[in-house]
């Protein structure tokens, strides 16, 4: 979008968004909740679509702190007693779905 401004000039402004394209990848990512968030010794994950997932944990550099490959399970927790304090990327896969939740864990 273009603004113009009243000095002769413009400004630009231009934004995006974090948000699937797909309905499909909306569904998958609001089914699947994290909690409690913030975390102290441990934190978990629920949702019907966690069969056949793969979650893996980053910490904010980037190196993986946990991976699992859930089978059946609906819900899955973890201990964070060894962690860092710190923010975490919680990733969820699904085949081609994907969806990434914060963590905060102090």
């Amino acid at each position: 979008k273009t603004f113009n401004a009243d000095f002769g000039s413009f400004i630009e402004y231009n934004f995006t968004t974090n948000y699937a394209l797909n309905v499909s990848h909306l569904e998958f990512e609001n089914s699947i909740n994290l909690y409690p968030n913030p975390a102290t010794n441990k934190f978990s994950l629920q949702g019907d679509n966690l069969e056949n997932s793969n979650i893996e944990v980053f910490d904010v550099l980037g190196n993986k702190v946990i991976s699992k490959l859930i089978a059946l399970e609906h819900s899955v927790d973890f201990n964070t007693d060894n962690w860092k304090s710190g923010l975490y990327m919680v990733v969820v896969t699904k085949g081609n779905l994907r969806t990434t939740k914060k963590l905060l864990v102090y």
